[in-house]
């Protein structure tokens, strides 16, 4: 996953959904494991993301080349 490894170039530590499940699933599975954000691929427009703070709920637009916590 081109965004995955962006960000682990980084120093991020990244860890993909293994399946192809909806939405609320995926959250789940983050939410369970503590993983503190989560990456949101727009499936109309490539290269167009959204991060989703998993602690409070926010989500925003973000660049996997300059995002930050």
């Amino acid at each position: 996953c081109g965004v995955a490894n962006m960000l682990r170039e980084r120093g991020f530590r990244v860890q993909v959904y293994p399946d192809v499940d909806k939405i609320g699933k995926q959250f789940n599975y983050a939410s369970k494991r503590n993983i503190p954000y989560v990456w949101i691929a727009s499936r109309d427009k490539p290269d167009i993301y959204e991060v989703k703070n998993m602690e409070t709920g926010e989500q925003a637009a973000a660049s996997p080349s300059t995002w930050a916590p």
